[in-house]
């Protein structure tokens, strides 16, 4: 880049700099340029080598005179940068973030993984003569690559672009280590926390034997999450010899050793080791010095190596001329500390950088402590310290006292000030409601809170501890969400109230041991007042997304989360990060809440703390599930079931663990696994809150749930039922599980009593929408089903709604997405938008494919119905090609019956379109044998029933097709009876039974009626217009048939047909010129269709009836030779209609060919 070329030195403005002849100016910005540019860096080392006697140099193997000079790696090239839009490799460029060294850093998006990351393109190797300079960017590449840290800039990906090697890492929003210490005044303890974390970060990459080699602040990032990362491993390089903190590899310096022969100085000057000034090899001990130096300079507010040119540096640092630092700014012991670190000789160092951190988190922690719980002796915080010195003043029970500490944050006067805040919104109903749920709220908290007071002497002191500030902790909640209906409430707030009053955690919950969870931790004495103010913080956040408030919500939870990673106090570090991930999971930000459920890991393990481990992992199976990562979700079940018991086995967390594994057995269809878990959480939510508790309700939801994923509706029904009433009983029809249970049940009636099911959808749309973004998952999960009771463009405005809301919470590629956008393509289909469909179809089942893979067993049933919309839609050569694709997934582990049955299906339907029955029958007789199987159900062997009726219908076997139609009557779905009916009407018509055919038409509309199916009224109409024309009442057929060529529902096939028939219906009325004219047209769109044989055939044998008609012999003769040929090329399934064009030939004396 020729910007980058004009600001970097050349060889006179270096020479000034060592000589220390250069400007203040010019200093400055030349000290500054050499801590980002390597060129340029090696330039200024070799020019202080040359300024030293020659003994220092013989160790570098590079003699001042040796005319090769330093090893100047390729500059970059205008050419080779990036705009927005560029692919590279599967990733895109968002933007260019910024140029240095060694190449250029650019944002860029994983549309795999739905996530951001950086881009690191790195520098044209061309003119890389003898290979070094590859080498060293081949190494950087590994040695990132053999990270895996937290506090380590994670690399996921290597490849090449244009020739170019590039890194895929993660992108870290944050701020360098030194703009970090420079927007604030930081005291030493700020300090330490970021320096522990960067000291582990380089003690794992020296666990792996790697060096960074130019540790400074600008290589080190202060993430908005809290968490420090050690960045651009650009000058790593394998440890080359042996000592406490690093092994030395099995191959010796190998390639490394030449690499370092040249001489060029690794690092940047202001913090380099005296062995890197020296051009000496380093080893671990040098990252420790480069680290310290840091560290002072953190400490001090000035480096430690006083110097106005670089070479007086130099000798300095070689020489250990520490200035000696200020006194009081940081404690003895980490003056010390820092000393050592700066030592000149690399034996006198710590032994490790993990030693540093060690030294540096116990160093931070020395004070005196104070314990929350435990033992009779211990000083209790919040509930505990109020309750014990509320006895004794005027006489008053204490306990009693204690439990009456909720009236100040709501009593008479409160309620009345809310009613009035509310009433200017939304009336008195909302406020009254809430009010009410809030009361009885605060009589429970009053009701445990004296038990558990009085109750102090027969329970264990720890016990009594323990709830009493699990109480505290959700009286902080009933303040927080009160105060935030006092800041003049938006409607959205008013109308959200009740559920947020519902969402506060239960009282009776602080009955159950282990309640307290992470507030029952040791708490430094200085840090008290702190954590107090940040857990209401948190409280007031929690009471922000519990009324809507989403973005300012969550914002305010993930800095009070960042605030807290950089405190010493680690237990609290992770509660709060454990809290906003559980906030990102319940407002569907997937993606978010897995990143910060490995800070939450990460900082737990770092805290010891059993407890928060097991909350930890317990918590990441749900993630991990929603995220339909279940293979991760069952490994970190395993994970947390160990984990709990390690804590104790609460039994708080033993009915999460085994919910949240049912939940996942559940979805991916373990079912019998399922049925066990859930079985055992039922009992000890039973055990723990009682029979009639909204905790049991929630369990044997999910017992409703299994049901009908099994297909078990009168099972599902009947457990919804239950619970909706147990709910109501309990709450009201305001509670939140009302309007799941009902949105359940809509899903299930549709399929049975599609206006309750309506009735169920709206009640439970209303409330999501009234209850705010917490509940948009669920909205749109209710918006979902709410579509498939409606045909009209409603239905698609509700899907694109829902689609929208899962691209934003679960990710454009997610599954989710993917099924919303199987149903759109259904209701495109319905609607005649047939292009469309096929489009959105095509699109989800890419996103299937690239999410599971493409033999995965959920990616059939997605190309089954693609094959079928092809099919419909005159496609059949594409549709036997998606079948193709389908067909390698047809005995894929784990692949639903119902599934497999349908694909054999549609084989056979594509089979039979393309003449060749016996295929087509050997396919639907296997499907058959899979609905009649184990694991089935009577609707699926009722498909497969109608299946094969159709399959001989178009055989020409009418009459043996009619039992299989009839046995599946009883078996199947509305939407399958309905067809059932049309295919006996169609074997009745041409065996010119008419009143029986015209009896299964009227069945099978009033079926299509009641469940509201209109494209099923359409194929009735289709029907009706074919059996009257075999009735040959013309007439009545004509205006059927073509209402029913027109109508858009239909796919374009079916609609062909009815023209056809309508254009039969025009030559038997006497007007052959208008049949001629329907069906020409109509045949140029079944030769692009690629239409079955039959079907040209069939329009041939027509038109050739009406040029026949209007004495055009020679036209009339060529198309009935055409059309019989059509009719011999479909073989079996065209006898009957062969037979009758032969003799319409030789009744008109037409002679045979």
């Amino acid at each position: 880049m020729a910007v980058l070329r004009a600001l970097c030195l050349d060889e006179d403005e270096a020479t000034a700099l060592v000589d220390g002849l250069a400007s203040p100016p010019d200093r400055a910005r030349g000290h500054a340029h050499i801590d980002e540019c390597d060129e340029c860096r090696d330039l200024v080392a070799v020019l202080m080598r040359a300024a030293r006697p020659s003994a220092e140099l013989a160790p570098t193997g590079l003699a001042p005179t040796d005319p090769r000079g330093p090893a100047t790696p390729p500059n970059l090239r205008d050419e080779d940068s990036l705009h927005p839009g560029d692919q590279v490799g599967r990733y895109r460029i968002v933007r260019e973030l910024g140029a240095g060294g060694m190449g250029r850093v650019y944002e860029a998006h994983d549309p795999e993984l739905d996530r951001i990351l950086a881009i690191k393109l790195l520098r044209d190797a061309a003119s890389d003569g003898d290979g070094a300079y590859t080498a060293r960017l081949v190494r950087e590449a590994r040695a990132l690559a053999r990270l895996a840290h937290p506090n380590v800039v994670a690399i996921h990906d290597v490849g090449t672009h244009g020739g170019l090697p590039f890194l895929a890492m993660e992108y870290v929003r944050g701020v360098t280590l030194r703009d970090w210490l420079e927007r604030a005044s930081r005291n030493w303890r700020e300090v330490c926390g970021v320096f522990e974390q960067a000291a582990r970060g380089l003690a794992a990459a020296h666990a792996v034997n790697l060096l960074h080699r130019d540790v400074k602040p600008d290589n080190i990032m202060v993430g908005d999450d809290g968490r420090v990362r050690v960045m651009d491993f650009g000058l790593a390089r394998a440890a080359d010899r042996t000592d406490e903190g690093v092994t030395a590899s099995s191959g010796g310096l190998g390639s490394d050793a030449c690499l370092t022969a040249t001489g060029a100085i690794m690092g940047t000057p202001a913090y380099m080791s005296p062995e890197q000034h020296l051009g000496r090899p380093g080893d671990a001990r040098s990252d420790q010095f480069n680290l310290m130096v840091a560290l002072y300079e953190a400490l001090y507010r000035t480096r430690p190596f006083a110097g106005g040119t670089l070479a007086a540096i130099g000798v300095a640092v070689t020489e250990g001329q520490v200035q000696k630092p200020p006194e009081r700014a940081a404690p003895r012991w980490l003056r010390t500390l820092v000393l050592r670190g700066l030592a000149t000789d690399p034996d006198a160092r710590h032994p490790s950088m993990a030693v540093i951190a060690d030294a540096l988190a116990r160093g931070a922690s020395r004070r005196r402590r104070i314990v929350a719980i435990g033992g009779g002796a211990a000083v209790a915080i919040g509930a505990v310290a109020v309750v014990l010195s509320l006895g004794g003043r005027d006489g008053a029970d204490p306990c009693e006292r204690g439990a009456r500490r909720i009236d100040q944050h709501w009593n008479a006067d409160v309620r009345a000030q809310v009613a009035r805040a509310f009433a200017s919104v939304d009336g008195d109903t909302t406020a009254v409601k809430a009010a009410d749920a809030l009361d009885r709220y605060a009589s429970q908290w009053r009701v445990l809170s004296r038990e558990t007071c009085q109750a102090r002497g027969s329970l264990p002191a720890a016990v009594v501890d323990e709830r009493l500030l699990c109480l505290d902790a959700r009286l902080r909640g009933v303040e927080a969400l009160v105060g935030v209906w006092g800041d003049q409430p938006a409607p959205a707030v008013v109308k959200a109230s009740l559920s947020a009053v519902f969402a506060l955690p239960p009282p009776r919950e602080c009955a159950v041991a282990g309640a307290a969870g992470a507030l029952a931790t040791s708490v430094p004495r200085e840090q008290l007042a702190l954590i107090d103010g940040l857990r209401s913080r948190m409280a007031t956040a929690t009471a922000r997304l519990g009324v809507g408030l989403m973005e300012r919500g969550l914002a305010e939870l993930r800095a009070v989360a960042t605030e807290a990673s950089v405190m010493s106090h680690r237990e609290f570090a992770a509660e709060a990060q454990l809290a906003v991930a559980s906030a990102e999971l319940s407002l569907g930000l997937t993606t978010d809440a897995r990143i910060t459920l490995e800070r939450a890991q990460l900082l737990a393990n770092e805290a010891r703390s059993p407890l928060l481990i097991a909350e930890s992992r317990t918590l990441a199976i749900a993630i991990l599930s929603r995220a339909g990562d279940f293979e991760a979700a069952l490994a970190a079940a395993a994970d947390a079931k160990s984990a709990i018991a390690a804590a104790g086995e609460p039994e708080r967390l033993r009915l999460a663990w085994h919910r949240s594994v049912g939940q996942l057995h559940t979805t991916r269809e373990a079912f019998d696994d399922a049925r066990r878990e859930l079985d055992a959480a039922r009992v000890l939510a039973e055990s723990l809150y009682g029979a009639e508790s909204i905790q049991v309700v929630d369990i044997d939801t999910l017992h409703g749930n299994l049901a009908f994923t099994r297909s078990e509706d009168d099972a599902a029904r009947t457990t919804y039922l239950a619970a909706l009433a147990t709910t109501r009983r309990l709450h009201g029809d305001g509670h939140p599980q009302v309007a799941r249970l009902r949105a359940r049940l809509c899903r299930l009636e549709s399929d049975h009593d599609r206006k309750l099911a309506a009735t169920h959808c709206a009640a439970a749309v209303e409330f999501f929408e009234d209850a705010g973004p917490i509940y948009r998952d669920e909205l749109a999960r209710t918006l979902t089903a709410a579509a498939d009771l409606d045909t009209t463009a409603a239905a698609l405005a509700k899907l694109e709604r829902a689609r929208a809301i899962f691209v934003q919470t679960t990710g454009a590629t997610s599954l989710t997405v993917a099924t919303v956008t199987a149903t759109i393509a259904d209701h495109l289909v319905d609607s005649g938008e047939h292009e469309r469909a096929v489009a959105e179809m095509t699109t989800e089942i890419a996103a299937l494919e690239r999410t599971l893979g493409t033999t995965h067993a959920r990616v059939a049933p997605r190309l089954v119905t693609l094959s079928k919309l092809q099919y419909l839609t005159g496609q059949r050569r594409e549709a036997g090609a998606t079948l193709d694709r389908a067909l390698a997934s047809l005995d894929s582990p784990g692949g639903d019956p119902a599934d497999r049955v349908a694909l054999l299906i549609q084989l056979g339907t594509v089979a039979m379109g393309s003449g060749n029955i016996a295929s087509a029958r050997i396919a639907i007789d296997r499907a058959l044998a899979i609905a009649r199987g184990e694991g089935s159900s009577p609707a699926i062997e009722g498909e497969a029933l109608l299946a094969v009726g159709t399959l001989l219908i178009d055989a020409g076997q009418g009459g043996e097709a009619i039992d299989y139609l009839r046995r599946a009557l009883p078996l199947a779905k509305p939407n399958v009876r309905v067809v059932a009916h049309i295919g006996l009407a169609a074997v009745y018509g041409t065996q010119r039974k008419f009143a029986a055919a015209h009896r299964e038409l009227a069945a099978a509309l009033d079926t299509a009626r009641r469940a509201k199916l209109d494209t099923g009224e359409k194929l009735v109409a289709l029907q009706h217009c074919s059996l009257l024309v075999h009735q040959r009442r013309f007439g009545k057929a004509r205006a059927i048939c073509g209402a029913v060529a027109n109508e858009p529902a239909l796919p374009e096939t079916f609609q062909l047909g009815a023209r056809v028939n309508h254009a039969e219906c025009e030559l038997e009325l006497g007007r052959p010129e208008r049949a001629r004219d329907l069906l020409q047209p109509l045949l140029m769109r079944l030769q692009e269709l690629d239409a079955s044989p039959k079907d040209r055939g069939a329009a041939r044998w027509v038109l050739a009836r009406a040029q026949w008609a209007m004495r055009d012999r020679d036209a009339a003769r060529a198309t009935a030779v055409e059309a019989e040929s059509a009719l011999l090329a479909s073989g079996a399934p065209s006898a009957k209609l062969l037979a009758e064009l032969r003799a319409w030939r030789a009744k008109v004396g037409m002679p045979a060919d």
